[in-house]
């Protein structure tokens, strides 16, 4: 018994000496555990980092990896090599997502949501990864403007990246949009797509304005003596639901749905280019009594995030107007037709997104999108490789919609496809 106490003590003891200096080091271990980990990606003007690539996304992939292997060697002067997946692992190398069969980029992968990248440190690996092609560019983007533009990063024969340069975005929803294309520079290529068609209805088939409120696309269409005209409902996977009784809408130039009151607006156009014609969205009935503003109206429409109407008259001007469509002459902007290069194409209606007004045009070749911002600034102008003629056009989380006329035959409603394209900017 007295041996055991004896025991008892001396552990008592050695724990009262030295526990201090045994929890210091049990904390030296955790902090070494959780210290900021820094990959010297390029060092002293060499490096043994390659890029991999994901083979199963071709040429996209593959231009990825020369573009940013290109950056890399402007900011630092280094020449980095660039492979694909089916290569031998090594211990150093960026990966590039999403499409890449390297199981630290599908362990990255499952951390995205819907929409968004990521940019970290995997190991002694680098992962920039995304939740698809388009917004792979948007980190690759960021990678330049974050890491390869910081003077603290990268140089002249020096890279690095740390813990702390981490990145990780989660969109609600997509970046490949035009007004990111405007803000951030992108390089893009549009395509379109189908997704709806409002046909002939009687001798009323000439296709004018569309809309959504996000739950319905709404299409106006007029007979070719602007004798009557229909607003059309449809389901947003092109099913058809309901119509209004025929109207005196004149031309009926444009249409702009407005959420905030549950209405369509019709511009009247040519014949009563003050007057809107108002329609309920709750039972598509139309208003007898005509709203009249203070300056004639060709294109009209309505952004609920600033609760606000933009409107234009013959493709020559923008004006903005609050909610109570009061016109106020000092946000009346003229378009410079020139600048835009749109001398030869004709106006039609016009959309918007939160940052920027668009113009959709027809011409003999092609159709164009012309940005204006809220402030009557021209911006850009895109153009559609298509020659139906656009009539109108909106936005809806990010995806836009031009509404084409079928020459005696109504409404065709397209998606426009944006694909982001990768080009260093170093």
């Amino acid at each position: 018994m007295e041996k055991k106490n004896t025991i008892v003590v001396l552990i008592f003891i050695f724990a009262f000496l030295f526990g201090g200096q045994l929890f210091a080091i049990d904390q030296k271990s955790i902090s070494e555990t959780a210290a900021d980990v820094t990959l010297n990606i390029v060092s002293g003007g060499t490096t043994s980092y390659s890029i991999v690539y994901g083979a199963a996304g071709g040429t996209v992939a593959q231009n990825n990896a020369t573009q940013l292997a290109a950056a890399i060697k402007s900011a630092t002067g280094c020449t980095i090599t660039t492979k694909t997946d089916a290569s031998t692992p090594g211990t150093y190398e960026i990966i590039l997502g999403p499409s890449n069969t390297r199981p630290e980029c599908a362990s990255m992968n499952s951390t995205l949501g819907e929409f968004g990248y990521r940019i970290a440190i995997s190991g002694q690996k680098l992962i920039i990864t995304a939740t698809d092609a388009n917004h792979m560019v948007v980190a690759l983007k960021r990678f330049e403007v974050g890491i390869l533009k910081s003077t603290l990063l990268a140089g002249s024969g020096f890279l690095k990246f740390s813990t702390t340069n981490d990145q990780y975005a989660d969109f609600s929803q997509t970046q490949a949009t035009l007004r990111s294309i405007i803000s951030n520079g992108y390089n893009y290529s549009l395509s379109q797509t189908l997704v709806c068609s409002c046909p002939k209805d009687g001798t009323i088939y000439v296709a004018q304005g569309a809309g959504t409120d996000g739950t319905y696309f709404y299409f106006c269409n007029r007979t070719s003596g602007d004798t009557e005209s229909r607003v059309y409902k449809y389901k947003m996977d092109g099913t058809y639901v309901s119509k209004t009784a025929a109207f005196a809408g004149n031309h009926s130039n444009d249409l702009a749905v407005d959420t905030k009151n549950n209405r369509v607006l019709i511009v009247n156009g040519t014949g009563a280019p003050n007057d809107l014609t108002e329609i309920n969205l709750s039972n598509m009935s139309v208003n007898s009594q005509q709203i009249t503003i203070g300056r004639g109206v060709g294109a009209l429409v309505y952004s609920p995030d600033r609760d606000t109407y933009a409107a234009s008259q013959g493709g020559n001007c923008v004006f903005y107007m609050g909610a109570d469509l009061a016109y106020d002459s000092s946000k009346d902007y003229s378009r410079n037709r020139t600048t835009e290069g749109s001398g030869s194409h004709t106006a039609q209606g016009m959309g918007c997104d939160v940052d920027y007004v668009y113009f959709p045009m027809s011409g003999s070749s092609n159709n164009i999108l012309v940005a204006y911002d809220w402030k009557g600034n021209y911006k850009k102008t895109f153009t559609l490789a298509t020659t139906k003629e656009s009539e109108s056009m909106f936005e809806h989380n990010g995806v836009y919609y031009v509404n084409y006329y079928t020459s005696g035959n109504g409404a065709q409603l397209y998606r426009v496809d944006i694909t982001l394209i990768y080009t260093s900017g170093l």
